[in-house]
């Protein structure tokens, strides 16, 4: 069963993930900007794990949504400690 603020939420990030896309344009593709366009990524990757949770596989793709959330902070974590190198 699907929850309508799972689908909320995926739909929110989905527009701010736009919205960079749009802001940042090709900057994203730059080297600097790998690990937080991975973390997004990983963030979208949860999100959709969470509803896709909601009609098949619950145990398999709950564990993708939590796995998914630990590699995206940790790859915005790379990625502010390298900014604040810089």
């Amino acid at each position: 069963m699907i929850q309508e603020s799972e689908l909320i939420t995926l739909l929110l990030s989905l527009v701010v993930t736009v919205f960079f896309i749009v802001i940042l344009g090709k900057k994203l593709l730059l080297f600097k900007f790998r690990w937080f366009s991975i973390g997004i990524l990983f963030v979208l990757f949860s999100q959709a794990s969470t509803v896709i949770e909601g009609f098949y596989f619950e145990t398999f793709f709950n564990y993708c949504e939590h796995g998914g959330y630990i590699v995206a902070a940790n790859c915005f974590i790379i990625y502010f400690r390298n900014l604040s190198k810089a």
